[in-house]
């Protein structure tokens, strides 16, 4: 309270802190702990006696004598710093760290909306965007190039536009345009090509030319659409664009069904792999960055071609979109884990918990923990090695409430639960400390960009200050630098997750992996000495 030591204190002076509404607040919250005899712990804006904002967090109870309350006592603990921490999470949570524009979170809440009033079919649109070439950008100019490119590309999309209309990136190279209250295909059209205009000027990096171009697809809302047929309808537009218009923009058009094909070839090919044993699971090694030990694996599908190759779940994540593929296809991970969790158990392996990814599909029925359970029981194994691993999406899916009574039921067997792919914009930062977390594992895109980028590295200590405040381990995804590492270190990160220390293994080689990486202290590839301090 900055409050001089050995001066008097006074009602008046410890009240005298708080300022407009948290003056009524806390007069509130002493004049109802007294009345109901409640105990409390809140948190309150205060302006020091030295003219200092900050946050404090009173946390006590009710003293009661003779039936009568006599006195509130309890501690005023400074949160300054821990709350500027969350509040830039929860704005790192609504903006796209590199852009400043809307993320995706924000950009599905904005979608939500549109269609919270029935009355409000008055041709609106939408545009999805893909920034071409990025990868080749990224590949041969360096991420700061492509850095360029993106914001470049932001910017022009932001001049382009009307002031109701909305603007956000969505992923690495997408981005997304919200129009409300057009005139109908008109207006997209007319949008879309002052957007390609827009691109045209070419942008210098380190003496190097690069040349901005999107591909766009466009879909008008109809009066049967919801927020994800609207977004599958300009998706599709968005195909066809890049494989024959790319540079310029397609609308969409029932004729453009036909990507359903390709969604049922990736389908036909799961499920062949699943009926004939093929689908198996490899093993990327999570790594205590202080001791340098492994203390947990993450399980990947796999499929296992006839010629002995594997093809990895970016072959046929579009089957995926089907429920019961995904359903079917966690089924089948669980079986592989135990299976070779069981094995490496005989072998007197120790690989720690293994990570297993669940989708909201996973959870509809209602039976993901008996599944586990059924899985771990089957293989004499304890649940408690396994770590369910779900995005945000997952928590704010239709099934939330199954969602929470399923990982409630999973962590009361000892199951962890991971927040994967944290901060993307997917996670509801405000509700972080509520939600059943045992793990965060922080999304490779901000460690990638921690050297070059400061907003990226300051959202990734705030993350593990965070973890630390809210006793949640932090996990960092995609660590692929010993500049990485030793930033991470610094930190204070709990582990590590990337091609610095391995690509994910099939289960036959993680007991040699084991073994030489904790002996040893070396990338997989032998070529590197990475110094870990216990």
């Amino acid at each position: 309270h900055d409050i001089p030591v050995g001066t008097n204190i006074t009602i008046d002076l410890a009240m005298s802190v708080y300022r407009g509404e948290e003056r009524s607040r806390i007069e509130n919250l002493v004049d109802r702990c007294l009345s109901e005899r409640t105990a409390f712990n809140d948190v309150f804006r205060i302006v020091s006696l030295s003219g200092i904002e900050k946050w404090l967090r009173l946390s006590g109870d009710v003293e009661v004598v003779d039936g009568q309350a006599v006195r509130l006592f309890g501690i005023a603990q400074d949160v300054t710093e821990s709350h500027d921490a969350s509040r830039r999470l929860l704005e790192a949570a609504n903006t796209d760290a590199l852009t400043g524009l809307a993320n995706r979170h924000s950009f599905t809440a904005r979608l939500e909306r549109c269609f919270e009033s029935r009355d409000m079919f008055r041709d609106h649109g939408l545009m999805m965007i893909d920034v071409d070439h990025l990868k080749e950008v990224n590949d041969s100019m360096g991420h700061g190039a492509g850095d360029l490119l993106i914001t470049t590309v932001a910017r022009r999309l932001v001049d382009c536009i009307e002031p109701h209309h909305a603007v956000a990136r969505i992923g690495g190279d997408e981005f997304a345009i919200i129009v409300e209250r057009s005139d109908g295909i008109e207006t997209l059209t007319a949008l879309a090509d002052r957007i390609v205009q827009a691109m045209r000027p070419r942008i210098e990096f380190a003496g190097r030319t690069i040349a901005p171009q999107v591909s766009m697809g466009l879909a008008l809302l109809s009066s049967s659409d919801s927020p994800e047929t609207l977004r599958q309808k300009a998706d599709i537009a968005l195909y066809h664009a890049k494989e024959a218009r790319r540079g310029g923009y397609v609308h969409f058009t029932e004729s453009l069904r036909s990507t359903i094909s390709t969604r049922m070839e990736s389908s036909r090919f799961l499920d062949e792999a699943l009926a004939e044993g093929r689908v198996v699971a490899h093993y990327q090694p999570i790594v205590n960055l202080r001791t340098g030990r492994i203390e947990g694996v993450e399980a990947l599908a796999r499929v296992r071609m006839p010629d002995g190759s594997f093809r990895s779940a970016g072959e046929f994540v579009s089957a995926l979109d089907d429920s019961r593929n995904a359903v079917r296809l966690t089924t089948s991970i669980l079986r592989n884990v135990t299976n070779d969790l069981a094995r490496w158990k005989a072998a007197g392996v120790k690989v720690g918990r293994v990570g297993i990814n669940a989708t909201t599909a996973d959870f509809r029925d209602g039976d993901l923990d008996r599944r586990i359970f059924e899985a771990f029981a089957g293989a004499g194994l304890p649940p408690s090695l396994a770590t369910i691993e779900v995005t945000e999406t997952v928590f704010l899916s239709q099934v939330a409430a199954e969602v929470s009574r399923t990982l409630h039921s999973l962590r009361n067997h000892g199951v962890r639960v991971a927040l994967d792919d944290f901060g993307t914009g997917h996670a509801s930062l405000a509700n972080l400390g509520t939600l059943p977390v045992d793990v965060i594992k922080v999304d490779r895109s901000f460690v990638t960009r921690m050297s070059s980028h400061k907003i990226s590295e300051a959202i990734v200590k705030a993350l593990i200050d965070l973890g630390e405040v809210l006793d949640i381990a932090v996990i960092a995804e995609g660590v692929e630098t010993e500049e990485q590492l030793l930033r991470l270190q610094r930190m204070g990160c709990n582990a590590g997750q990337g091609y610095l220390f391995s690509r994910p293994l099939p289960a036959s080689d993680i007991a040699s992996f084991a073994s030489a990486f904790n002996g040893t202290h070396q990338t997989a590839a032998g070529r590197t000495k990475i110094h870990f301090v216990a």
